[in-house]
């Protein structure tokens, strides 16, 4: 509290805990505001930050240190202090302690941030969103060195292919169920969303040879705040920092582009407009930061980022109905989200077929 308030004197006079949101991710035990009054000097003003709890779900998949979906690397990130020397671009939230509680457990004290714009963000702050984040990848490939830790992701999109793939393959069994309508409207984008995943392998070995950078690797609307800094500057700050590691130039811009519209339900109707627009501020971010790369490395990074958002969500929502529950308490109505994946797949697909010719080309 005395880190958060700005004072060692100060003393906590009243405290409260709310929840935060709704998880739906398995590393996260909760995430908590923990606000209240406190004196100092005589005088008495409010306080706040969050609370992160991370949790190990007791699973193999979540102890691989270059997985994913690694328990404890948030918090590995934020003790190291990694998370406070980041370039510029793109910052993580003041972090006022770090806490091992069990073997199991580890809690993050952090800033608790109000975004300066609310939903929707405009087109042009997801444009300076984006530059922000190819500042961000494009220091570490003008020279800055890549952190020499053993927990940071490798190719976090890679996850995916586990995760999405398998239940697109199973749309078709499924026929005329309401979900699988309601998500695939179009047959048409159902084969070429089909040829995608039939195709994965090249476009995963397109990824792997482009030049790679750190990445948040989580990088969409529910993740990044819109801030201003006390002198008055425009500020991207990321949270949940789970997936940090290494991926190809470009790769980082994908969820911002395809998550966004379809999680924080921010214009799934102009898909293409969003991407086009993040896309040339990620660009010029990787100029700021001085990497004088071919620009077609960053697009097919981008383009080919397609591959993990491609897969069906629902074959598990018809499968698990407890899925619809997490779903909807996290991101809304489940048919809303579905109805927002279908806007966005024209555009993504599009991509695909740039990305295949960009392949060629390289």
């Amino acid at each position: 509290m005395r880190r958060a308030f700005g004072s060692n004197r100060a003393e906590v006079e009243t405290w409260e805990t709310n929840p935060v949101g709704n998880v739906a991710n398995l590393v996260t035990g909760g995430v908590y505001r923990v606000r209240g009054t406190a004196t100092d000097a005589g005088a008495t003003r409010p306080w706040s930050l969050v609370l992160k709890a991370c949790r190990d779900p007791g699973q193999a998949q979540h102890h691989d240190v270059r997985a994913s979906n690694y328990w404890k690397r948030e918090f590995l990130a934020f003790n190291t202090g990694l998370l406070a020397d980041l370039p510029p671009g793109v910052r993580a939230p003041l972090c006022y302690g770090t806490e091992e509680r069990a073997a199991e457990d580890a809690w993050l004290w952090l800033e608790d941030l109000t975004d300066a714009y609310g939903i929707p963000w405009p087109l042009e702050r997801y444009a300076l969103a984006a530059r922000h984040a190819g500042q961000f990848n494009g220091a570490y490939l003008a020279g800055r060195p890549i952190p020499d830790v053993p927990w940071l992701s490798l190719r976090a999109g890679l996850s995916y292919r586990d995760v999405l793939g398998p239940n697109l393959e199973r749309v078709q069994a499924l026929g005329d169920h309401p979900l699988v309508r309601r998500e695939w409207p179009d047959a048409t984008l159902l084969a070429r969303s089909m040829r995608l995943w039939q195709e994965r392998e090249a476009f995963y070995a397109a990824l792997a040879r482009l030049p790679q950078t750190l990445c948040h690797m989580d990088f969409f609307r529910l993740n990044v705040f819109a801030v201003r800094s006390p002198h008055g500057d425009d500020e991207t700050v990321a949270v949940d920092w789970a997936s940090l590691g290494t991926a190809a130039v470009g790769e980082e811009l994908a969820p911002l582009v395809y998550m966004s519209p379809v999680l924080a339900g921010e214009h799934a109707d102009r898909s293409r407009e969003l991407g086009e627009t993040c896309f040339e501020g990620y660009l010029a971010g990787l100029r700021d930061a001085g990497w004088p790369g071919d620009a077609r490395l960053a697009r097919l990074g981008y383009t080919a980022g397609v591959i993990s958002f491609g897969g069906a969500y629902s074959p598990v929502a018809i499968d698990k109905p407890a899925v619809i529950a997490q779903v909807e308490r996290a991101w809304g109505p489940l048919g809303d989200v579905l109805d927002r994946w279908a806007a966005v797949r024209p555009y993504m697909l599009e991509l695909a077929d740039e990305a295949r010719e960009l392949m060629q080309k390289a």
